[in-house]
């Protein structure tokens, strides 16, 4: 089973919610995301809201690196960045009534949140 697919089978929605322009969430959506709420906010104030990383230092961390190399050997390889490449992302897990359940936000480019951390999560909440 897939990611994806383990989250709805425990009930977890997925939204994304990406920093670039709208023609890059539309190629996001069509290679990654077919069937998510896509959302993008180049202004980056949710980022900001949610105080997510931003700056070089996040993004040259010897994580990175690391990250990379373990990637290409799972196959991935990096694309062309779209949006504000000195971003750094997360993931949020949010009620109905708006309270968190799950917050993860990025050290460095490729720390990643972990789905099965998510899925504890949320059984627990």
């Amino acid at each position: 089973m897939d990611e994806r697919a383990r989250l709805a089978a425990e009930g977890v929605r997925v939204v994304v919610i990406g920093n670039g322009r709208v023609e890059h969430a539309r190629n996001f959506a069509g290679e990654y995301g077919k069937g998510l709420p896509l959302y993008t906010d180049p202004t980056l104030k949710t980022y900001d809201a949610l105080g997510a990383r931003r700056g070089l230092m996040s993004s040259v961390h010897p994580g990175v690196f690391r990250r990379g190399a373990e990637a290409s050997k799972r196959g991935f390889s990096q694309g062309a960045t779209q949006g504000t490449a000195l971003q750094q992302g997360g993931a949020l897990g949010v009620r109905p009534d708006g309270s968190v359940w799950f917050r993860q936000l990025s050290d460095h480019a490729g720390d990643h949140f972990k789905i099965e951390d998510v899925i504890t999560a949320h059984r627990k909440s």
